[in-house]
């Protein structure tokens, strides 16, 4: 998932809300294996509830054991830890053949081609395989250089965070690698989305709303969701 982007903010809203789609896709790029030691980096840093995208809502729905999370984790980062993070990069970049979708944005595990959010997802489940708790996985998405918007996985540990990207082969810590953060999953639940920081690309669409309250708008969404799934099957 890679979506041109013509740099106005309320085609942003709009399109996170109807989903991510087109555009171009991002190729993995050729990068030395990793032999210095795991880099420093700091926690990402969540603002307030955004809504989610609707492909993230109907990849729960054909997935819901990849979207049971919990209570909020940070995994303690281990040469292990940190290999299983390189090595997941490495493969799934290596496996995935770049494309993009052809109509409605979907978000996808075991395609042998997909877009940005395809790697995303699958790098989670692979993690997640590894032992990896959900609620350390968070799904972010950010704004590229381009103008694009791309979708990650980020691995929260006690050290920071760090990301596992389709542009590059080497895991990164989250501030070095030049994307413009918008928002990201909840620790308890993939249909719950947050802003990071203060990104001026996406404000809080629900600031000041209680947790309760936001629970309920995300089941709204997924019921909502569900029921043009059954009519659509």
């Amino acid at each position: 998932m890679i979506l041109a982007a013509r740099g106005v903010v309320g085609a942003l809203i709009f399109s996170v809300t109807v989903g991510f789609g087109g555009g171009a896709v991002a190729s993995p790029l050729g990068v030395t294996r990793l032999a210095n030691p795991i880099p420093k980096s700091t926690a990402m840093t969540p603002g307030g509830a955004v809504l989610a995208p609707v492909a993230a809502v109907r990849f729960c729905m054909d997935n819901v054991g990849d979207c049971e999370a919990g209570a909020a984790s940070a995994v303690a980062m281990t040469p292990t830890r940190w290999a299983e993070l390189d090595s997941v990069n490495r493969s799934v970049n290596g496996r995935i053949r770049p494309r993009s979708d052809a109509a409605l944005d979907t978000w996808s595990l075991g395609v042998v081609a997909g877009d940005c959010d395809d790697y995303a997802v699958q790098k989670r489940h692979d993690l997640i395989a590894h032992g990896w708790p959900g609620s350390a996985l968070p799904l972010a998405v950010a704004r590229l250089r381009t103008g694009e918007f791309h979708l990650v996985v980020v691995a929260r540990t006690d050290r920071g965070d760090y990301v596992l990207d389709n542009l590059f082969d080497r895991v990164m810590p989250w501030q070095r690698t030049g994307h413009d953060w918008i928002m990201r999953s909840a620790p308890e639940d993939l249909r719950l989305w947050q802003s990071i920081g203060k990104s001026r690309q996406l404000r809080s669409l629900l600031e000041g709303v209680e947790p309760r309250e936001r629970k309920l708008h995300a089941d709204k969404r997924y019921a909502e969701i569900s029921l043009l799934h059954s009519l659509a099957s």
